[in-house]
């Protein structure tokens, strides 16, 4: 009877220090989680980021890449900049992305931009699949920090534009007139619309010709590879964009805009 008793107690004394154990493991588990946890916002625009690379795998690297409302403190620097108060665009139906995004050094850095909400999970997307793939793309920042190289006040969000271009910068969301019809919304006004590595990739009229800069060294597009950053019809870029149903500009009739991504199911400007 009294050795039932001892190994009763014997056994409920290690399933108690199993529990302990149990939630010690549960407990530090959490802490490591806590302490690797990533907060996209955090991390400052244009940061080399050493930690992580395409090579890391997904389970490392995608908690950098985000879509959020967009912060107060972005959106007063928007506002007079890439955000005009017309009523055609409301701040509730665009959104703020962080993407991580390899660039022309090999480097991983924390890009940004503003895209239309109803496309927003697409673009994390496909710039998640760009990243991993490790395709490069030159810079990413919002074209309101172009906004204030611009030395006049006529047509300054088609300047602030063209600074950006300049600059070979990705970006999407700007309210401003169409490239070739000055008296209509480009599509990026509502933020449907992205233009990536524009240098590389300009804006071509059916000439031939192209106001870009060094755009004579992009005019032959039987060039285009991933390594001279010239897109091309079938490569890993314009592939990801078509397959979450965006359109590319390299497929226009006429004038073709290389470096324009957009949105098919856009909501057309009222």
């Amino acid at each position: 009877m009294n050795k039932g008793i001892h190994e009763l107690k014997k056994r409920s004394a290690l399933t108690a220090l199993l529990a302990v154990s149990v939630c010690l493991a549960v407990t530090f588990t959490a802490c490591s989680s806590d302490e690797k946890a990533v907060d996209p916002l955090a991390i400052e625009v244009g940061t080399v980021l050493s930690e992580v690379s395409p090579e890391s795998g997904h389970d490392a690297y995608d908690a950098y890449f985000g879509s959020f409302e967009i912060p107060d403190e972005i959106f007063e620097e928007m506002k007079g900049k890439s955000f005009k108060e017309d009523g055609r665009i409301r701040r509730e139906e665009l959104r703020y992305l962080r993407l991580l995004y390899v660039n022309y050094d090999g480097d991983t850095c924390m890009g940004e931009m503003v895209v239309n909400a109803a496309c927003a999970d697409d673009v994390v997307s496909i710039f998640r699949e760009l990243y991993g793939a490790s395709y490069q793309i030159k810079k990413m920042v919002r074209v309101d920090n172009y906004y204030d190289l611009v030395e006049t006040d006529d047509d300054r969000d088609t300047e602030s534009d063209d600074q950006s271009i300049y600059d070979d910068n990705t970006s999407a969301f700007n309210y401003r007139a169409a490239s070739n019809n000055p008296d209509a919304l480009s599509n990026h006004a509502l933020g449907f619309a992205i233009d990536l590595n524009p240098v590389e990739n300009p804006y071509v009229f059916a000439d031939g010709t192209s106001g870009g800069p060094d755009a004579e060294k992009y005019l032959d597009r039987s060039k285009a590879t991933t390594q001279n950053h010239m897109l091309a019809d079938g490569d890993i870029c314009v592939e990801t964009f078509k397959k979450y149903g965006f359109t590319w500009g390299g497929d226009w009739e006429g004038d073709k805009d290389y470096q324009h991504f957009e949105c098919a199911e856009k909501t057309e400007v009222q």
